[in-house]
């Protein structure tokens, strides 16, 4: 899912839904039928500043038109989940360690 509206962080933000579900014309849902899903998201996540600057600044919002014209290369299938599972452990250790740091601090 992509946010199409926001003025705070909200617009460009990114997520992977891991249900069914419904959404309005404030998101916009990416099908990764033929690419990896993690790796989609991974580099929509890291587009978000480019999407933010695709509509300007104030109000202005994503629209369809523009996720749809967003260029999306696919490596293999097998470098994408390769990609995509370096990205999520490196995440997972900049979480392990802000928790570390967080109880050294409390």
């Amino acid at each position: 899912m992509v946010a199409m509206n926001g003025q705070g962080k909200t617009r460009g933000k990114t997520a992977i839904l891991e249900i069914d579900a419904s959404c309005n014309q404030s998101l916009a849902a990416i099908m990764a039928i033929s690419a990896d899903s993690r790796y989609v998201y991974r580099l929509l996540d890291s587009s978000y500043r480019q999407l933010r600057g695709l509509t300007g600044d104030g109000r202005n919002g994503l629209n369809l038109g523009i996720i749809r014209s967003l260029p999306i290369r696919l490596p293999p299938q097998g470098e994408q989940r390769a990609i995509a599972a370096v990205l999520d452990s490196i995440d997972e250790a900049i979480e392990r360690t802000d928790e570390v740091i967080a109880a050294i601090e409390r």
